[in-house]
């Protein structure tokens, strides 16, 4: 049984994460670690209260969330695609995510070394007249043509 599909608010769809976490003492540590345990935790459970003033804020929310991944909850985030009208994901694993930023470097660092190479071709084609349209400007780690 899903539980995220039981879960009426936002704020019990966190409170999964921090039971899985180690509960509203524990979390409020992580959260806030200047207060004392039985402060953060109290000052959590406020926040993530629908009577209560006291909020967590976007960024504070993308941790709990990152939390509930790491500690194999997913519930929360499952809920708010559903919320959102999205369909839920699995998570990535970190050996697919690094592999899709080295893609990315290695595609981006193609695509400046062809704009560099067509920078130099045009200063070739048009001499001194180009160079003052465009100087060649050196990217850190590529192969660029000395004129």
């Amino acid at each position: 049984m899903r539980d995220d599909l039981f879960h009426e608010t936002v704020y019990d769809a966190l409170k999964g994460i921090v039971a899985r976490c180690g509960g509203a003492k524990a979390v409020g540590s992580r959260l806030w670690p200047h207060l004392a345990p039985d402060r953060a935790g109290q000052h959590l459970s406020n926040c993530l209260s629908t009577t209560r003033d006291e909020k967590l804020d976007p960024e504070q929310v993308v941790l709990l969330l990152r939390w509930g991944r790491e500690s194999g909850y997913h519930d929360a985030k499952h809920w708010i695609d559903r919320e959102c009208g999205y369909e839920p994901s699995a998570p990535v694993q970190p050996a697919d995510r690094i592999a899709e930023l080295l893609k990315a470097l290695r595609e981006s660092n193609e695509r400046a070394t062809r704009a560099a190479d067509a920078v130099q071709r045009f200063l070739d084609e048009h001499g001194d007249a180009g160079a003052t349209l465009a100087a060649p400007v050196p990217i850190r780690g590529m192969n660029t043509r000395q004129r």
